[in-house]
């Protein structure tokens, strides 16, 4: 009775004296937070968006955070001898039940939550005997190889604290694509972690340099971590990132030490731009990109380590990670040209992002200068059409081009790569030489550029068929050779890793490259053009109006009628072609509300496919640039 007493005593007291002083269970900005703070040398931050296909993925990543953690901790939770202490935090977002069995996930759980993660000791590590490195998984204690390695329940460690509780501005949903989840959450971390350098790692989807196409239409819109439960119509931009670092006091001298983008397509010119300063450096894929292997990825480290060291490590797991995968080109998709696991550590300092636009500005202006040459405007095209335009149907006319990755809504050209490839084909123009060089020298790390360290993988040679059904059982990706996927033909070539050498082994790699591979790319071309979006729609009009299209029974009048028909609607505004649209699906028997999501969708589609004519404005980046891109585009056809 007596600790009862005192402690009833004790809380009398303090709410007594929060009326009073505003104190005790009220922190500065009028919370009913609890006031505390933990202290550490390493403070891991992650945004797990996990609300869609990438649930149990992330789920994974997070239990593996759970056992990196019993490398700098003893069971009883001190810091284990010569280990830097470190803590890892999480806001999660999960599928609920009902979600699962649509996208394949397991691990459901019921509700949102705010984890200071604990080190769970009932886990283990194993290895792939067929990785040269070691990269296996994580999984518990005598689990049999047969099951799944993490179980089949969303499952914590014990010593994983949930303060989901003590927050009013977390919901049981929460909308993970809305700049408030993020900025509430790195302000709830600033009044509670401190630490000597803080990592943001942010988890879900990428999709590079498009423009947000629902609510944000505004410039600085590169787009990541959409929310399915709530609609996906809302998604994390450039913009709110810096909003949220900068309202949780994460600028100047106490700026993050890393920002990682465990999401696709964000190692863009544009994206990098838009968060200089933000932070000391950001480590990012230009591609398509996979998870680390977090257990690997901490196995390293040590006290010594510093930030550097680890953005670094993180370009070296991911070889390590995925060395024995090439990427296959698939013919009649998007991903045509060169398809690579990649990634880069970029140098975030503001003079070095603003330097190399100055140098693409200035490349740009050469480019532009050709065109205008009525002599030698031509050279200017053709330069497009042999090096960097990408055909998404066929690629053998892409295949010998410079490395490009098929963004989202945009193909992403390797800056680097094609400012070569433009030195050595206006050989005879020394300005544009100049020009493409100094964008080089702007990115090169041996000459202190953006480029710190980046990983390019290998590449598929080979048009190939692909089937990823037999990879959905392995417990371990990189134990995976080419024929279990499916890639029946693929010839792999590795590419480049700065420096000629991996970093955690010190071990050379391989290239065919003669020069750097740089890991930075910029936008250059459309996926999908505003005439491929009206030949989609002109052609379901004409299969409303003449069904008998979508047979081979039609006379020769009729297919004159519906050529002169076709040629009527592309003369159509594109507010008048979906009016059409909408008469004549109704006409056809469609319901009203059908039509209205379709046309709803078009006018999306449309707007997406305008991008690369308003790329400044959408962008914030370089209005030469844009003008290229679109001089580019318009006078070269298909």
């Amino acid at each position: 009775m007596k600790k009862f007493r005192t402690g009833m005593f004790i809380w009398l007291v303090c709410a007594v004296l929060s009326v009073l002083f505003t104190s005790c269970w009220h922190n500065s900005e009028g919370s009913n937070e609890p006031e505390w703070v933990k202290e550490s040398d390493w403070l891991f931050v992650f945004y797990y968006d996990a609300d869609n296909n990438l649930n149990d993925e992330i789920y994974a990543n997070m239990k593996q955070a759970e056992y990196a953690l019993t490398r700098f901790r003893n069971e009883d939770g001190t810091v284990r001898t010569g280990m830097p202490s470190v803590n890892m935090v999480v806001l999660w977002d999960g599928q609920s039940e009902d979600g699962l069995d649509e996208n394949g996930n397991v691990y459901a759980h019921p509700s949102s939550a705010l984890f200071d993660l604990g080190a769970d000791f009932d886990l283990e590590y194993k290895s792939c005997t067929s990785n040269k490195y070691g990269v296996g998984y994580v999984c518990y204690k005598n689990s049999a190889e047969s099951e799944r390695p993490l179980g089949d329940s969303f499952k914590m460690s014990s010593s994983t604290v949930d303060y989901k509780k003590e927050v009013s501005w977390l919901k049981n949903e929460p909308d993970m694509g809305s700049g408030k989840t993020l900025t509430e959450y790195m302000k709830w971390i600033s009044r509670h972690y401190a630490a000597k350098h803080v990592v943001l790692c942010l988890s879900d989807h990428g999709a590079g340099t498009g423009k947000e196409m629902y609510a944000d239409v505004t410039s600085s819109s590169r787009t990541l971590c959409y929310d399915d439960t709530n609609g996906g119509e809302r998604c994390i931009t450039s913009r709110n990132i810096k909003e949220a670092l900068s309202a949780a006091g994460y600028t100047g001298e106490n700026k993050i030490s890393l920002l990682w983008m465990d999401v696709c397509l964000q190692s863009t010119a544009e994206i990098a731009y838009d968060l200089r300063g933000q932070a000391d450096y950001m480590v990012a894929s230009p591609n398509v990109s996979m998870s680390h292997e977090y257990a690997h990825l901490f196995s390293s480290f040590t006290s010594d380590t510093t930030v550097l060291d680890f953005g670094k490590t993180l370009v070296s797991a991911y070889h390590h990670d995925y060395y024995s995968i090439p990427m296959p080109a698939e013919e009649g998709s998007y991903y045509s040209g060169c398809s690579l696991f990649t990634m880069s550590l970029l140098d975030l300092n503001e003079s070095k992002h603003e330097a190399l636009k100055s140098a693409i500005d200035s490349f740009a202006d050469a480019l532009l200068e050709i065109e205008d040459d009525g002599v030698d405007s031509s050279k200017f095209y053709d330069f497009y059409s042999s090096y960097v335009k990408q055909d998404k149907d066929n690629y053998e006319n892409t295949k010998d081009r410079g490395i490009v990755y098929g963004g989202t809504y945009v193909y992403l050209s390797d800056i680097g790569e094609m400012a070569k490839r433009a030195a050595s084909y206006f050989s005879d123009n020394a300005a544009l030489c100049s020009a493409a060089q100094n964008v080089l020298n702007e990115l090169d790390a041996s000459n202190n550029g953006v480029i710190v360290y980046s990983y390019a993988g290998k590449k598929g040679l080979e048009v190939c068929e692909v089937n990823t059904d037999a990879a959905d059982s392995a417990m371990c990706l990189s134990e995976l050779q080419p024929s279990d996927l499916g890639w029946f033909e693929v010839t792999e070539g590795q590419l480049y890793m700065t420096g000629g050498k991996d970093y955690l082994t010190g071990e050379s790699v391989s290239t065919e490259l003669a020069e750097n591979y740089y890991g930075l790319t910029i936008e250059t071309q459309n996926v999908t053009t505003k005439d491929d979006i009206r030949y989609y729609i002109i052609l379901y009009i004409v299969t409303f109006k003449y069904p008998e299209l979508e047979t081979d029974d039609m006379s020769d009048e009729t297919m004159e009628e519906i050529e002169d028909f076709s040629k009527e609607l592309a003369a159509l505004s594109d507010d008048e072609l979906l009016n059409r649209f909408s008469a004549e699906a109704v006409a056809a028997g469609a319901k009203p509300l059908e039509v209205y999501y379709y046309v709803d969708n078009f006018k999306k589609l449309l707007k997406e496919a305008d991008y690369v004519s308003s790329y400044s404005d959408y962008t914030g980046y370089s209005e030469k640039w844009g003008k290229v891109i679109s001089l580019w585009q318009s006078g070269t056809q298909d």
